[in-house]
């Protein structure tokens, strides 16, 4: 192959050997004969592999400085996006565990919707 650096990487799943590109692999149609799901599916590794395309475009494009003084950030970010998921889901167990113990409270069934939307919008952030 002309300046062409092909490689290789194993599956997990079925043992074959597939090219190491942003292909995305075969999947089985038996989930849905009409395809639908497949396209779905396709249509978001599209999009992802865009996405990753153009970071890694960007990621070029700056600085090695400017990249070390932003991972930093970010991970301090995560951080603490993670802890505060954490937190969230101890306090919705401990309301969970209460609400099974005690009779029919309205206002603690609504204090468990507010954690439980908290927790996605927690975990959509990261």
């Amino acid at each position: 192959m002309h300046g062409i650096q092909t490689t290789l990487k194993r599956s997990s799943m079925d043992h074959t050997v597939l090219p190491a590109t942003n292909a995305m692999p075969a999947l089985p149609r038996k989930r849905s004969p009409d395809g639908a799901a497949y396209l779905l599916t396709y249509v978001c590794w599209q999009e992802l592999t865009e996405k990753l395309d153009k970071m890694r475009f960007r990621l070029q494009l700056t600085s090695i400085d400017e990249q070390r003084s932003v991972i930093p950030q970010r991970q301090d970010t995560l951080r603490g996006l993670m802890q505060r998921a954490r937190r969230l889901e101890r306090e919705l167990y401990r309301l969970e565990r209460s609400r099974d113990s005690d009779d029919v409270d309205d206002a603690l069934d609504a204090k468990i919707q507010e954690l439980e939307f908290s927790l996605e919008d927690t975990k959509e952030q990261v």
